[in-house]
């Protein structure tokens, strides 16, 4: 991903006022003072910073008791920032309509959700990062560690499937837990021994339970690991919690990991990472690193080539100027958090993800790989199936094949420019 990149996401904050009972206690109520004070807080960087820009933005469109809005701050030298505002007494509010006799089933569905996401958004992330920041001082490579790994699952096409927080711990974990081994000193050698360590984790099996600074005891873990064996036992085919990964600061385990990813996608991390520490043992000094970030196409049933034209940015640094001042001319503030190859792979999953598994990188990726879903075996032939289909005859019976020549046409048209072409491999 290229600097220009990078600069068009906006960094996340999480903002929070003093207590004050001038509040309202109605959590749609809630959501509405949040976007008055946003609207606000906007005005005000306009009026007192030259050349800041703000705009609100919408989230959660349909749901009135998750967060409503979001504001983007942006800087005239190219950095934006994403701020979202906490109201503790959210939390209070939601856990009331679980506690609820009187509550639909829907209703105390949604506020489930609500919570998970309310805890995610406002307390476990920002907790999150602040741990990472100090375990980035404790341990100076660490920070280059994380880029490489996330590096590594976006060139194999991962990165849709796993948070970025799950990869940072996966890194953390080769620090904090460098048993046999002592604390890794290179940003190499902690790489590799992360896809060791990903190449021989029982993910069926075994939590991963992380130390983010020295303050797991055995009471964390005995808890983390009795979550864990519930899962297992609420949901012992995998359909829903494949990954669990829990932390000093997160018990729960599934925050980061409740519905993705699943089963196939943590099956070809494993082999890939198998791969990758096959390559590193046999070749050993001579190695080529490149080699490791390679990501076997052919391994898909399908590859959607994107246009390089839209998954790239030319800066005009080429013409002799720094870097940074070739993003500070050419910062606008429409194009701020703005990947239409994010857009057209997130309606690709809308439109399909029940037939098919897609594999992503993320901003910046130029292909958007995929594999056949089970369920679009062939099947006795009946109308309103979820997906494109052709009749066959067999005999005397006539079955229903998914027409993957249709569904590949439909998505190179859905696409439009940003698709340069659709390969198909089997």
């Amino acid at each position: 991903m290229s600097s220009q990149q990078q600069m068009k996401r906006p960094a996340d904050v999480v903002l929070q006022f003093e207590g004050s009972g001038r509040w309202p206690d109605d959590l749609v109520a809630i959501q509405r003072t949040k976007i008055a004070f946003l609207l606000k807080i906007g005005e005000l960087f306009e009026s007192t910073q030259e050349g800041v820009t703000s705009r609100i933005g919408l989230e959660n469109e349909g749901e009135d008791i998750l967060n409503q809005a979001f504001l983007d701050i942006i800087y005239p030298t190219g950095f934006s920032f994403r701020v979202r505002i906490h109201h503790d007494r959210e939390q209070t509010l939601v856990e009331r309509i679980l506690k609820s006799q009187s509550a639909a089933p829907s209703e105390k569905e949604s506020a489930a959700i609500a919570l998970a996401t309310y805890k995610r958004v406002f307390i476990k992330s920002p907790a999150h990062t602040q741990a990472l920041q100090k375990l980035c001082t404790r341990y100076p490579v660490l920070s280059p560690t994380v880029r490489l790994l996330k590096k590594w699952f976006s060139e194999h096409l991962l990165s849709n499937h796993f948070s970025e927080e799950v990869i940072e711990l996966f890194a953390i974990h080769t620090f904090t837990r460098p048993w046999p081994y002592n604390t890794p000193s290179s940003t190499q050698a902690a790489f590799f021994r992360t896809l060791s360590f990903l190449s021989r984790f029982d993910w069926r099996a075994d939590p991963l339970i992380v130390d983010l600074g020295g303050d797991l005891n055995a009471d964390n873990v005995a808890a983390a690991t009795t979550r864990f064996e519930a899962w297992r036992k609420l949901d012992p085919a995998l359909n829903r919690v494949v990954l669990f990964v829990a932390s000093s600061n997160d018990l729960e385990g599934t925050t980061w990991t409740d519905g993705t990813p699943a089963k196939v996608v943590c099956g070809r991390m494993t082999a890939l990472a198998k791969a990758a520490t096959a390559e590193v043992e046999s070749k050993s000094l001579s190695l080529d690193v490149e080699t490791l970030f390679a990501s076997p196409l052919g391994d898909y049933d399908f590859v959607i080539h994107l246009n390089p034209a839209y998954t790239t940015n030319k800066s005009k640094a080429a013409s002799g100027k720094y870097k940074n001042l070739a993003i500070a001319e050419e910062t606008n503030a429409e194009l701020v958090d703005y990947a239409p190859t994010d857009a057209f792979f997130q309606e690709l999953q809308n439109v399909y993800g029940q037939s098919l598994a897609l594999f992503y990188g993320g901003a910046g990726s130029t292909t958007i790989a995929g594999l056949w879903s089970p369920v679009t075996a062939a099947r006795a032939w009946k109308v309103n199936l979820a997906y494109s289909t052709v009749p066959v005859k067999k005999g005397e019976e006539v079955i229903a094949e998914i027409n993957k020549t249709a569904v590949l046409a439909e998505m190179a048209r859905l696409g439009g420019e940003l698709v340069k072409k659709v390969e198909a491999n089997r």
